[in-house]
């Protein structure tokens, strides 16, 4: 078989295979990260700082209490309820009780606000859409479709969701 290098170059030396022919991952020997979390952490904002922070502390253990503490405490200044239990729970999951109690006053609250606030958008898009004012119609579309971003998205219809997937109520809005 003729060679796939040119001609006066040399050829790269073929990877050596470990252990009759596997390979060894090299990721479970890497150092421990040498980053300051907080300051990585700063670098994003809005709803998915939250989400990669979970995912730090799922992929890196050394970083992985800090990062879930992190994750649940910006999501906590957040509107979106359901973001926050499953970080409780997934801090629940990585070994952090005293970081997994939900506050559920809090939670209560905010469900209630958010509620109140989605109730507040759709009786003002109902207006606009009564006295057909376009502009005023478009602005209210994008008022509420902020406020489900903000908030996780709409809850679930737990009939269609079951008729279509029985496991689909597990997860909610635009997961």
């Amino acid at each position: 078989m003729a060679s796939m290098a040119a001609p006066g170059t040399a050829r790269a030396p073929a990877k050596r295979l470990r252990h009759g022919g596997a390979r060894t991952p090299d990721h479970f020997h890497l150092p421990p990260p040498t980053f300051d979390l907080d300051v990585w952490a700063g670098n994003y904002e809005g709803a998915l700082l939250p989400l990669r922070l979970a995912h730090v502390a799922i992929h890196c253990p050394t970083l992985a209490r800090p990062a879930i503490a992190l994750a649940v405490a910006h999501a906590k200044k957040s509107k979106d309820v359901r973001l926050y239990t499953r970080l409780c729970e997934l801090a629940g999951q990585l070994g952090f009780p005293d970081v997994s109690a939900p506050d559920a006053a809090w939670a209560a609250r905010q469900e209630e606000g958010n509620k109140r606030e989605l109730g507040r958008l759709e009786g003002e898009l109902r207006g606009y859409k009564n006295n057909l004012i376009r502009e005023s119609i478009r602005m209210g579309q994008e008022d509420l479709a902020t406020h489900h971003l903000v908030t996780g998205g709409p809850p679930p219809d737990p009939v269609a969701a079951a008729a279509a997937n029985p496991h689909a109520l597990a997860g909610a809005g635009y997961g």
